[in-house]
């Protein structure tokens, strides 16, 4: 498979996944950026796929999240919002989500279950605040 690097630069971008985004880096850049992957399948067993906020306050937007994801919100107030259920010691949703520095919010939406029991470097970390549909 092909490595696929995205670079956004500067300035309030967003970016939609609405597929599959495998062996794919992301690097959103300074600014109030948005990440939409609701619809798609982020990470894979066998491919890394990673998500750089950078400097600002961004939203991170994420629905089914496979292996081999890694997310670092970056500085900034960022959001992140997970819409499905997160378990980092299910063999279906390893991976690194990251709030990075400022005042970060994690948000849980619909019916979901969150087990932040984590091995390794998997798991949910640098959230200041979490609620649920509280958005």
């Amino acid at each position: 498979m092909v490595a696929v690097t995205v670079s956004m630069g500067d300035g309030n971008d967003t970016v939609t996944i609405t597929d599959g985004a495998y062996n794919t880096t992301i690097s959103l850049g300074a600014g109030d950026d948005v990440f939409d992957a609701t619809s798609g399948v982020m990470g894979d067993s066998a491919y890394a796929t990673v998500v750089n906020g950078e400097d600002g306050n961004d939203t991170f937007k994420l629905g089914t999240i496979a292996k081999n994801l890694t997310i670092d919100a970056g500085a900034g107030d960022d959001i992140v919002v997970l819409t499905k259920d997160y378990d980092s010691t299910s063999s279906g949703n390893q991976g690194y989500i990251n709030g990075g520095e400022g005042s970060d919010t994690l948000v849980l939406t619909g019916t979901i279950s969150v087990n932040l029991a984590a091995g390794k470097n998997e798991g949910i970390a640098g959230f200041e605040k979490s609620g649920y549909d509280c958005w």
